[in-house]
């Protein structure tokens, strides 16, 4: 035998619709609902009201027409086809969006609207609609929207430092710019312009700066270097480097015409006439004495001349290398059209991004006191992601930081440790009055939020102290 039995349903939890007053009303939608009052006793009693003239007799007689009263008291509205609505009084309206939205799926706002209008009716329903979905918490943290920024490209910051290297037998030189002096950076460049293009070396001599002895430990211990400190009293010691440094900082202040705010846009052009320029210990050139051939300059492939004015007597070892540095810079017919073409690529990648997400590229501006969502990027990658929330809320903004990025608390005044990226907040749409911000209920003290609020972090790096604990 076997016995049939339902499957135990749960009950729904139960949800109190908010009140009426709540609801955002301009004020026609107050002037139609206490027109309703009047309809209604109009057609319990069909005599012309006081107080009327002519013309608004005429008026408000044809929006009666509109209406009819059952026998049971009920008001409806006409429609045609005969599918005549239910007009809701204001205290039951707010029932009625929780049976047709919250109670069917949360569906979206489209559902919910053709849920409500085929069978009911009252003045401004759609605007009361629209507000009661948006204003779900529901819907808001299940939300899939992902909000883009504008296609701008920030201004690079200048770098601030010149790692400077040079063969102490064929005095090729090796430098880059750097925008920190730490032991990441300098290990990152000697790693890749050095010993990945010149293989291993048997001896490095540096002077004694903390950066400098840090990423040159490492090396030496893992490449078995040879590491040479110099004291800060015997420079001299250092002076393949130290001497030839000076030509190098000569020759990108003039190359640059004087510009010393953008020297480092002359460093590849610097580097490279000092390599080949001949050298008066060696009798030629870096170049030479590395490849055992003579470079070849951009003038030769123009034409045979220079392409920079001749010199009018004779040149130092700095003005010869600025001027091969200004040489190399003038290969302008190929660049220019290049650059020309790549930033009409740019412009043009940029308009179709601007069109392809205008819907989504928005900029809210969070002022500080508002409830916030922020996207939940846990589960970006994960595979049962499907029933997690996609945005977790509410939260505080306490600020923006220098590089845009939102500072966050929660309600309770913890404040996050740090900031979090533009395009991962979207405003909290509450039913209530706002939160009033209150400064002193934040769990840091203001130093702590001076500090978040002078990074630069974006949100989706590390931060910046991070990254410093990481360079020492």
């Amino acid at each position: 035998m076997f016995a049939l039995g339902l499957v135990p349903q749960a009950r729904p939890p139960d949800i109190e619709p908010p009140p009426y007053s709540d609801f955002p009303h301009t004020a026609h939608a107050r002037r139609s609902d206490a027109q309703l009052s009047r309809v209604r006793d109009f057609l319990d009693n069909p005599k012309r009201p006081a107080g009327l003239d002519e013309r608004q007799w005429i008026a408000f007689y044809k929006y009666a027409t509109l209406f009819m009263l059952d026998s049971a008291g009920k008001l409806w509205r006409h429609k045609e086809g005969g599918a005549h609505r239910l007009v809701i009084p204001e205290e039951r309206r707010p029932s009625i969006l929780v049976e047709m939205h919250d109670r069917t799926g949360h569906r979206g706002l489209f559902a919910t609207r053709a849920f409500v209008c085929d069978r009911f009716w009252w003045p401004q329903m759609g605007s009361d609609i629209d507000w009661y979905v948006h204003t779900c918490h529901m819907c808001q943290i299940r939300q899939v929207v992902r909000i883009h920024i504008p296609p701008i490209v920030p201004e690079p910051t200048a770098p601030m430092y010149f790692a400077h290297a040079r063969c102490a037998t064929t005095s090729w030189v090796e430098g880059r710019a750097l925008l920190s002096e730490t032991a990441r950076t300098l290990g990152e460049w000697l790693f890749q312009d050095i010993i990945c293009r010149w293989n291993a070396l048997s001896e490095i001599v540096t002077d004694n700066g903390a950066p400098w002895v840090a990423a040159c430990t490492y090396l030496a211990d893992k490449y078995h270097l040879h590491h040479i400190r110099v004291s800060g009293y015997n420079s001299q010691a250092n002076g393949i480097v130290e001497r030839p440094h000076f030509n190098v900082r000569d020759a990108l202040f003039k190359a640059t015409e004087g510009d010393g705010m953008h020297w480092h846009s002359s460093v590849h052009t610097v580097l490279w006439a000092d390599r080949t320029s001949v050298c008066r210990r060696l009798g030629c050139s870096p170049f030479f004495a590395v490849t055992g051939s003579h470079p070849i300059l951009p003038l030769d492939f123009k034409e045979a001349t220079y392409l920079v004015g001749p010199p009018e007597g004779i040149l130092t070892t700095e003005e010869l290398i600025a001027l091969r540095a200004t040489a190399l810079q003038k290969r302008a017919d190929a660049v220019d059209c290049l650059r020309s073409a790549v930033y009409a690529q740019r412009l043009q990648e940029a308009e179709d991004f601007e069109s392809c997400n205008r819907a989504t590229t928005r900029d809210f501006d969070a002022q500080p006191g508002s409830l916030v969502l922020t996207c939940n990027t846990a589960i970006e990658k994960s595979l049962n992601r499907k029933m997690r929330a996609q945005y977790l809320s509410p939260y505080l903004v306490v600020s923006r930081n220098r590089g845009g990025a939102y500072i966050l608390s929660e309600l309770d005044g913890a404040v996050f440790d740090r900031p979090i990226a533009v395009f991962r907040v979207l405003p909290y749409l509450t039913r209530r009055d706002p939160i009033a911000f209150q400064p002193n209920v934040l769990d840091t003290d203001s130093r702590r939020i001076r500090e978040l609020e002078a990074s630069t972090d974006k949100g989706d790096g590390i931060a910046d102290a991070e990254m410093a604990e990481a360079d020492r």
